[in-house]
């Protein structure tokens, strides 16, 4: 979980990164930042279940793929190579399909404990309440295709993208999941 302060700083950060995208011609970062600060972008999970499944998962997520994106051309010697621009558009907006895409519910969990009040063949439990997120009904989030290229068609209406960033946007999960096979990208 995070502080009020931590979603506070990552979100901060979070602006001045994107502020760097200004640079671009015909960048709408106005309109971005708007539809961000209008949405549950700084609040959301990442995932419901694998990584930064809480509150303000999605922004601290997106700032640690950049981090990730940045030491690792660093280690490789690529910082001449790069566009820095191009690091930041495909770490931060990799998942920018998942603002309005979850909703927070109340789950009942068994949690173990020598003082728990009630016994199954595991041991002595009771049962907690907590916070959790899942996604919400077909309905009330956007889809127009898979999550990769969900991200790309959200983000190609604020930032004209290189083919290289298109591509690292819509494959970001290179085959992880059934909705994303891996494309035969020799063929473009």
């Amino acid at each position: 979980m995070l502080t009020q302060d931590q979603l506070n700083e990552n979100k901060l950060r979070f602006v001045q990164l994107v502020e760097k995208l200004r640079c671009i011609e015909g960048a709408k970062i106005d309109l971005l930042l708007d539809y961000l600060n209008n949405s549950d972008f700084f609040t959301a999970p990442a995932s419901t279940i694998y990584h930064c499944d809480y509150t303000g998962g999605l922004c601290l997520h997106s700032l640690n793929v950049y981090d990730s994106i940045c030491s690792l051309v660093s280690a490789f010697g690529l910082e001449d190579k790069l566009d820095p621009t191009s690091l930041i558009i495909v770490s931060l907006f990799h998942d920018i399909s998942k603002t309005n895409y979850y909703e927070k519910y109340i789950k009942n969990e068994k949690v173990y404990s020598p003082t728990g009040k009630q016994y199954d063949n595991m041991g002595n439990y009771s049962w907690v309440s907590s916070e959790a997120f899942k996604m919400k009904d077909v309905k009330e989030r956007f889809l127009a295709g898979d999550h990769g290229f969900n991200s790309f068609f959200i983000l190609s209406k604020y930032i004209p993208l290189m083919d290289e960033e298109i591509i690292a946007i819509i494959n970001h999960h290179c085959g992880m999941d059934t909705g994303n096979p891996i494309k035969d990208l020799s063929a473009i």
